[in-house]
């Protein structure tokens, strides 16, 4: 059943004998899925009645009492949108109206039926004879004679337009023309209200006890909610790996999407789109509760660091961030702590001690240090570089030094947060005699420069005196 007024079908929901409803134009794709599936049972029971030696379906029928093959209709209202110009994909229109043609020259043997309405036909161009005459029964109400023309055959249109421009809007009145003849009439209308609702009350009771197929309900804006049975699906994926499902495959099946991330392949997934409603946004966050719930339900392990790049303080996703990170499942990393973030991840690869991660990058083009490819810090040393440096030291050279002159030298270690963890400091005299005189030299006892020595700092050479810094030509610099 196929609304594309979005507005009608939607109390047929739930019925066991509706296989598929759509109540939305937007998706062709969806469309199609549903006009495929038609054809593939066409095709299933074209092989079913070739083996029983059956020439239609009720033949079949009678010959296979327990394997009753029930009719199929296809509804379609506001139908002139399937067979519109203005179709964004023409490959699927074309393949869509070549399947309801198809229906309509061959379905009746298969039990395949087509219900077709609309209010013009003048939106329709792609709605040709190729269908049209394959349709015998025609219920026609108030229209343009010109619309009313195309349905019936040659010699019946003149007739037709006349009988449908006297037709009063309003009051009922429908016009046949099929195989028992062509005849006016006044039909009674069932308006929304009491008497549908009872209507819709006893079709639901009568198809309460047959089986059902499942049933495919597509509004164009439904989520994709990660229930029980989708979550049990996904721990049958991926063997020990995490796994993702960012949806659901565009079928009347609605078979969950599985991505499996392989940890010896160090597999990776890239989402990328126009960001419009922040839809590529809401997906992503979508995909990572997807791998939140395998990480669960296998027990991985995994730790989980999103860096939001959008800088959006309005989104509304920031209220799922919000909520996951108050749940401890994930990390949201502030922007001036990202690069410290990615340096400690790296450490951590490098030195073998990382543990499972999923790092989500929402934005990942506004990732300015990514995008200018700005450093995070010197590269992690190799794991076996603190022995190779007890044993071999360090070796370095200053220049610039004076002769017989004393010196001070500290070397300092610190970690990423640049917080000392350790110095030393030791006094040293270059040999020689000095031949050239600087500005402590020049200074006399009498000025008050006794107690100013020289140190060695950054390979530069200072002197130092109470609190203040000078350069090696005297000039204060602290």
């Amino acid at each position: 059943m196929l609304d594309f007024k979005g507005v009608e079908f939607n109390c047929y929901r739930g019925f066991k004998h509706t296989r598929a409803i759509l109540v939305d134009r937007a998706d062709e794709r969806i469309t199609y899925e549903v006009i495929k599936d038609i054809k593939l049972k066409m095709e299933e029971r074209q092989q079913l009645l070739a083996a029983a030696g059956a020439s239609d379906v009720s033949e079949y029928n009678k010959m296979n009492a327990n394997k009753h093959l029930t009719q199929i209709i296809f509804v379609a209202d506001e139908c002139q949108t399937l067979f519109a110009d203005r179709a964004k994909n023409g490959r699927l229109q074309n393949e869509m109206v070549d399947i309801i043609a198809l229906i309509a020259q061959q379905g009746r043997a298969y039990g395949v039926h087509l219900l077709l309405s609309t209010q013009s036909l003048a939106n329709a161009p792609q709605l040709g004879k190729e269908i049209l005459n394959q349709i015998g029964e025609h219920y026609i109400l108030p229209c343009l004679p010109a619309d009313a023309a195309r349905l019936v055959s040659n010699e019946k249109q003149t007739q037709t337009e006349k009988v449908v421009a006297t037709m009063e809007r309003g009051k009922g009145q429908c016009y046949y023309e099929g195989a028992d003849g062509a005849t006016l009439f006044t039909f009674n209308f069932v308006q929304k209200g009491e008497m549908q609702d009872e209507l819709v009350s006893q079709l639901e009771q009568k198809a309460a006890s047959h089986n059902s197929n499942g049933q495919t309900y597509f509004s164009g804006a439904l989520q994709f909610p990660i229930s029980q049975e989708v979550a049990d699906y996904m721990a049958t994926k991926g063997r020990k790996n995490i796994v993702a499902s960012p949806g659901q495959i565009i079928n009347l099946e609605q078979t969950p999407l599985t991505i499996s991330l392989k940890d010896d392949l160090s597999e990776n997934i890239a989402l990328f789109g126009i960001n419009d409603r922040q839809f590529v946004t809401r997906t992503t966050i979508g995909l990572m509760t997807s791998l939140m719930v395998s990480n669960k339900q296998k027990d991985l392990g995994y730790q989980f660091f999103v860096f939001d790049c959008l800088d959006d303080e309005e989104a509304e996703y920031l209220d799922v961030l919000d909520e996951l990170e108050k749940n401890d499942l994930c990390e949201v990393v502030a922007p001036r702590k990202r690069a410290d973030k990615l340096k400690q991840l790296c450490d951590a690869i490098a030195s073998n001690r990382a543990n499972p991660t999923i790092l989500v990058i929402l934005g990942q083009e506004r990732f300015r240090e990514l995008k200018l490819n700005q450093p995070i810090g010197e590269a992690p040393a190799h794991k076996n570089a603190p022995q190779q440096t007890q044993s071999a030291g360090f070796a370095f050279t200053v220049t610039g030094l004076n002769s017989g002159t004393s010196y001070d030298l500290t070397i300092a270690a610190k970690d990423n947060t640049d917080t000392i963890i350790s110095s030393e400091t030791i006094s040293f005299t270059t040999t020689g005699e000095s031949e050239t005189s600087t500005a402590i030299e020049d200074i006399t006892e009498n000025e008050g420069w006794s107690n100013a020595h020289k140190v060695l700092h950054n390979n530069q050479v200072l002197i130092l005196r109470g609190d203040k810094i000078y350069t090696i030509q005297g000039q204060e610099i602290k």
